[in-house]
Formats: structure tokens, sequence, C-alpha cells
């Protein structure tokens, strides 16, 4: 993580000697790693109205075993 901030690929403060890392970056960061597949519009919302996670990644990060 420090490394991509010094690198510029993670926007992050730092408060109190802590790093603070925005949910909304950190989702661009993983979507940008495993990007997601098209879906029907049927798919891109759940049924409380809700935007549909990114599957992809769910899949990807849970076969590494994180």
């Amino acid at each position: 993580m420090r490394r991509w901030i010094r690198e510029g690929r993670l926007r992050a403060e730092i408060v109190d000697g802590q790093y603070l890392i925005d949910p909304v970056a950190l989702n661009g960061l993983r979507d940008g790693l495993y990007p997601m597949l098209p879906l029907p519009p049927e798919w891109r919302m759940l049924g409380d109205g809700t935007s549909a996670p990114n599957w992809v990644a769910g899949i990807a990060l849970s076969r590494a075993g994180r």
C-alpha cells in the first residue's frame, strides 16, 4: 500500500502518523487490477438499489486465499 501511495496510484492522507485511504480510491484501484466484465442492465443493481459489487475481484481474491 505504501508503495502504491508513493507511486501515486493510491491517494491517502497522513493523520497523526497513520495513512487514511479513501474507500472509493481503494475500490478504483481494485477495479483496475480486476476489471469488471460487462453486465446485463438487470444485474448492475442489487435488490436494495445498491450497485453490484465487482464479482471478478471477489472471485479472484477468494481464490488467492484472502
